[in-house]
């Protein structure tokens, strides 16, 4: 479990409490009726949707796959599509204690918690970020640096077509495919020459970059202070710097700022700005960028322009021609080419210009959100996946049949661990249980015994005559640990 305070917490006196279960009646005693509590699951659950195939990452860290496998891309060892999912592998048994995912068009990445990253599937282009790698790689191998050191302090990951991203201590470095400049510097611009050792992206300003977000051929990244950046290809104005030139040197998105989140697609850009409004810019061919701007016209929109009647936006997902945004609420709206079932609008929604709620019954409470070439993936509240739109490679994850696109949003029964575990369970009288209340303080100061044995753990450590902490203490330790400061 996550720990909101744990070992920080202040030691006060330092004294000891006693062994037992006395404090279970403490903490009863001293509670009264108040919100649930929640407890943070260790890893936060997340899907990545590729050109034909999904990556998860359970609440435990472990990592998950299915969907199209030619190039070994599902991490499972083998080269066979896989219709439901399946462990990724590892050297010796499951690839675990995953922090981020990310999918690209034949090869997949993951974060690990101790910040260093591994990669699977293709390597024709150097896009695993390893340069001992001859051969289609369907296990994970380290993403190493020139002297073949596992590379260490990443914090986010994305992968394009043919190239990957990563941010290591608040830096770009990419590696891969670079015909376009997709990778931010000139070296073999206009060859797919394999670029193995992931490199340093120099951006103008040197600013501290934030999520990053990898096109098809084109790169997008978000510094701290809210701009967005952009390099590679740009024949539809997808660097959104009123421009179609190809770019290998970051450029600045134009008319663009206050900007949280983004998402790059295949030839379409995403952003979130901090009111929580939508912004778009690229090829808007079916209507991706949400209006009727050139629609059905194969030809660029350089500038970021406002998606309508979306508000309260925190994410957005793009895939080939489609776009997903998902609100602060948990809904999930989508617009541009639906075709193949990608918007979850109904059979009948072949494209939309315009944003449109996806609805099925008990698809409530989205916590996430990825965008396929065809397809889309979500995961509600409580950690379930759900799939829509084409499913010729078993995408969907749903076991088949292959072939059968499905056009709503239809739950795969397949949990990836709750995004948070509600230790609440109510009484009678309306007040939490002792038990939970008792579990919801082992689980907030990483103690799982009945036991509290050392008053570091604890937010002060007086102890009464008895030698066993104070209902007051007890109380205390509870509203620091999990954040509540009144009941």
């Amino acid at each position: 479990m996550k720990l909101s305070m744990g070992s920080n917490l202040s030691t006060g006196h330092q004294k000891k409490a006693a062994r037992g279960p006395s404090l279970y009646i403490f903490i009863c005693l001293s509670l009264l009726a108040f919100a649930p509590i929640v407890v943070q699951a260790t890893t936060t659950p997340r899907v990545a949707a590729g050109a034909a195939h999904v990556i998860a990452l359970k609440s435990n860290g472990s990592v998950w796959s299915w969907g199209n496998n030619m190039m070994g891309q599902l991490g499972v060892g083998s080269t066979t599509d896989e219709l439901s999912p399946r462990a990724v592998s590892a050297t010796f048994g499951t690839l675990s204690s995953a922090t981020a995912v990310a999918a690209g068009e034949t090869h997949s990445m993951a974060l690990k918690s101790n910040t260093t990253m591994v990669a699977w599937g293709n390597y024709t282009s150097g896009q695993l970020g390893n340069s001992t790698i001859t051969a289609i790689q369907a296990t994970p191998v380290s993403v190493v640096d020139s002297s073949e050191t596992a590379i260490s302090n990443a914090t986010a990951i994305s992968a394009g077509s043919d190239h990957s991203v990563a941010i290591v201590g608040g830096t770009v470095y990419t590696w891969g495919d670079n015909f376009y400049g997709q990778l931010g510097s000139s070296t073999n611009v206009g060859t797919h020459t394999a670029n193995s050792i992931p490199t340093a992206v120099a951006i103008t300003g040197s600013p501290t970059i934030t999520a990053v977000a990898a096109g098809s051929d084109f790169t997008l990244a978000l510094d701290s202070s809210g701009n967005v950046w952009a390099w590679g290809h740009n024949n539809y104005g997808q660097l959104g710097n009123s421009s179609t030139t190809n770019s290998s040197t970051p450029v600045q998105v134009t008319s663009l700022s206050n900007v949280t989140a983004i998402a790059a697609g295949w030839g379409h850009a995403l952003a979130v700005k901090n009111d929580g409004t939508v912004w778009a810019w690229g090829w808007n061919f079916s209507g991706q960028l949400g209006n009727s701007t050139n629609f059905g016209i194969d030809t660029a929109n350089s500038v970021a322009v406002q998606v309508a009647g979306l508000s309260g936006v925190k994410a957005v997902a793009a895939g080939r021609a489609h776009s997903m945004a998902l609100t602060s609420s948990g809904t999930v709206y989508a617009w541009g080419g639906g075709a193949a079932g990608q918007l979850g609008l109904g059979s009948g929604v072949d494209q939309t210009t315009t944003p449109q709620q996806v609805t099925a019954t008990s698809f409530t409470g989205v916590s996430a959100i990825s965008a396929g070439e065809f397809f889309s993936v979500a995961i509600d509240g409580s950690g379930n996946v759900w799939t829509w739109g084409e499913n010729g490679s078993g995408q969907l994850g749903n076991g088949g049949p292959i072939g059968v696109n499905v056009y709503a949003p239809a739950s795969i029964s397949f949990s990836l661990g709750s995004t948070s575990t509600l230790l609440g369970d109510m009484n009678s009288s309306g007040k939490i249980t002792a038990a939970d209340a008792l579990l919801a303080l082992q689980y907030s100061v990483g103690i799982n015994t009945l036991s509290l044995t050392s008053a570091e753990a604890l937010a002060r450590g007086d102890v009464n005559s008895s030698g066993k902490v104070t209902a007051a203490d007890a109380l205390l330790i509870l509203q620091k640990s999990v954040g509540i400061n009144s009941y």
